[in-house]
């Protein structure tokens, strides 16, 4: 998973690194990682940003957290969310 790491922290790094990490976290979804690794993945570097004078990079780890666990509008989860069905 170390390299997995060296590209969320590339991903957060961009100009809009919401948008990054959101879609690195699908293509790794889309790659046939688990929910739970993926989770471990965004909290872990979530850890290190927690006292970063950055905002964007925290902002962009929880919200993208959001659409990996579920705590997000309907559909938009990246995983089935009981009881929403599975997402597009």
């Amino acid at each position: 998973m170390p390299h997995h790491t060296d590209t969320l922290r590339a991903a957060l790094e961009t100009d809009t690194p919401f948008e990054s990490a959101l879609e690195f976290a699908k293509r790794l979804r889309d790659q046939g990682m688990r929910q739970e690794e993926l989770t471990h993945l965004y909290s872990k570097e979530l850890l290190l940003h927690r006292d970063s004078p950055d905002e964007r990079k925290w902002n962009a780890l929880t919200d993208t957290l959001d659409f990996i666990v579920g705590w997000c509008s309907q559909g938009n989860a990246l995983y089935p969310v009981p009881g929403q069905g599975s997402p597009p």
